[in-house]
């Protein structure tokens, strides 16, 4: 998912927040998951603010939730650990 801040303030701790999930294949149980940013540069204020299973409907997950503080777009991909039941 990207997180588009262009047009705000970089710094200025007005967080654009988004969140995303990634979930299992039919079948699957969920053994895990997470998510990180497309770039790993200390100068930008990127948080990863959520980081957690999600059972809600049919199939098993995992979300995760980021604020983005950059004056530009980023990315925060989900991913999921499943297992053929």
């Amino acid at each position: 998912m990207a997180i588009d801040a262009t047009g705000q303030t970089s710094g200025n701790g007005s967080y654009d927040s988004r969140s995303v999930t990634a979930r299992c294949s039919d079948g699957e149980v969920l053994l895990g998951g997470g998510g990180s940013w497309d770039v790993d540069d200390n100068a930008d204020e990127l948080p990863l603010l959520i980081s957690r299973p999600n059972l809600t409907g049919a199939t098993p997950g995992w979300t995760v939730r980021g604020g983005n503080d950059t004056n530009t777009i980023r990315t925060l991909p989900a991913w999921v650990l499943g297992l053929k039941s």
